[in-house]
């Protein structure tokens, strides 16, 4: 190629020069952690699984069946809302073992004689 000249790409700019290396700096990378994908507009989650699945449900209903989706997505909702209550008890019931063993132990209980010293 001449010098000066760079070839163009598709809309007219100039690809990247290719030719140089470059060094990664010291320490970049390091605790950087990848962002996790998505599942996408049809993955878990994603507004096109509703809107098929709405469009699905509507179409059996026209037909005379029962629908799928709509009834999934409440039992999905109640099973993440009763887990989520379990988990917030669990925390309030650990919340309240660790408030009455640190009493007990700062405000330990007076023992009387034991079955040895009674016995003397």
């Amino acid at each position: 190629m001449a010098l000066g000249f760079k070839k163009k790409g598709l809309f007219g700019a100039s690809a990247p020069d290719m030719t140089t290396t470059t060094q990664p700096m010291a320490g970049m990378g390091q605790g950087i952690q990848e962002q996790p994908k998505s599942g996408g507009f049809f993955g878990e989650g994603g507004a096109g699984r509703a809107i098929a699945g709405t469009v699905g449900d509507y179409l059996l209903q026209q037909s005379g069946m029962s629908p799928l989706y709509a009834p999934a997505m409440a039992q999905q909702q109640q099973a993440a809302l009763q887990s989520a209550a379990e988990q917030r008890k669990r925390s309030l019931d650990m919340a309240d073992w660790k408030a009455k063993h640190d009493y007990e132990v700062a405000n330990p209980k007076e023992q009387g004689p034991t079955a040895m010293q009674r016995n003397l």
